[in-house]
């Protein structure tokens, strides 16, 4: 099957002139590689006609990627075009709504690899297998292109480390790690990366880090850790939006603990990002939210007030714990 659609792919991008690029709200290290990984990809084949929107545009964390700067910030982008490359995004809610797939664009590619995700595409590589999309994304490139250039495999290697978590997280595989070597073979220095993604942190993001392992509340045995970063705990430390993703692993680093909880507040609710230990499945809690992932690392959004979202989901928790 994924050979198939992947030669599918590749005959469509083949095809089209103008193209658009997406991936998920909020999006992190995975889909940024892969939005830019893809964009260089497209350049290779002389192909420069395209657009990369994100509703939430690119943390500034990773604008030190190639072609980083193209991607544009927007709440729908303008245009029609051949093909739509939706990566790195269980479904089409999970893009914002960002564009019209059905007037705005002739024929859509969807390449993710979340469980939770949905065939919306006219052609839909999904591949929960693999430990992140920018494996995906390279499989796509090797199957057209002899040559992964230093900048693809800078692109590639940091969605790859930073989706399994250094290497550390579950979905971590024989195949995630060939795909690492291939990428550091074709120029990739791992230490140097690294430095930049691990080792660059500012003043507000460490504070902001500290704030919230203070706040840090268990229950359930000790076995769930929840903490809150709220708009004003932002404020107070100067940090940003993606200040805050590193903290829900500190909180799953506690002794004893099997489900971390890490809820971000936002304009009309709350951000809910679930890790977890063992056997407790957190995407089929977050799919029951409208959300998704995998099954030691998901999450979702719900609207309304702090008490009550933490009601429904320590109820839906409990039972995964019960």
């Amino acid at each position: 099957m994924p050979a198939t659609v992947i030669k599918d792919i590749v005959k469509a991008i083949n095809a089209g002139r103008s193209f658009f690029l997406t991936s998920h709200i909020n999006p992190d290290g995975d889909s940024i590689s892969c939005e830019t990984a893809m964009a260089l990809f497209l350049e290779q084949l002389g192909k420069r006609q395209y657009v990369i929107a994100n509703r939430d545009g690119c943390p500034d964390l990773y604008r030190f990627l190639p072609r980083a700067g193209k991607i544009i910030k927007t709440e729908h982008v303008q245009g029609t075009f051949d093909v739509a490359l939706i990566l790195d995004a269980s479904d089409i809610q999970r893009t914002g709504d960002i564009i019209d797939l059905r007037t705005q664009v002739k024929k859509v590619i969807v390449i993710d690899h979340h469980l939770s995700a949905v065939p919306f595409g006219h052609l839909n590589y999904l591949d929960q297998k693999s430990a992140s999309c920018a494996e995906q994304i390279y499989n796509v490139i090797k199957a057209r292109s002899k040559k992964i250039t230093k900048d693809m495999a800078l692109c590639l290697y940091t969605g790859l480390v930073t989706e399994t978590n250094k290497f550390q997280e579950a979905n971590t595989n024989p195949a995630a790690f060939r795909t690492a070597a291939l990428l550091v073979e074709a120029g990739v220095d791992p230490n140097e990366l690294g430095r930049q993604l691990y080792e660059e942190n500012d003043l507000p993001q460490l504070r902001l880090l500290g704030a919230s392992l203070s706040g840090i509340t268990v229950s359930h045995k000790g076995q769930i850790a929840t903490t809150i970063v709220t708009r004003q705990l932002m404020r107070q430390t100067g940090a940003g939006i993606e200040d805050t993703e590193g903290i829900i692993r500190y909180v799953r680093s506690l002794k004893g603990v099997k489900v971390a909880i890490v809820l971000r507040e936002q304009n009309n609710g709350f951000k809910v990002s679930l890790r977890s230990k063992g056997d407790i499945d957190v995407n089929a809690v977050a799919v029951r939210f409208g959300g998704g992932g995998h099954k030691r690392a998901a999450g979702f959004f719900l609207e309304g007030s702090l008490a009550r979202i933490k009601k429904k989901v320590f109820s839906q928790i409990n039972k995964q714990l019960d």
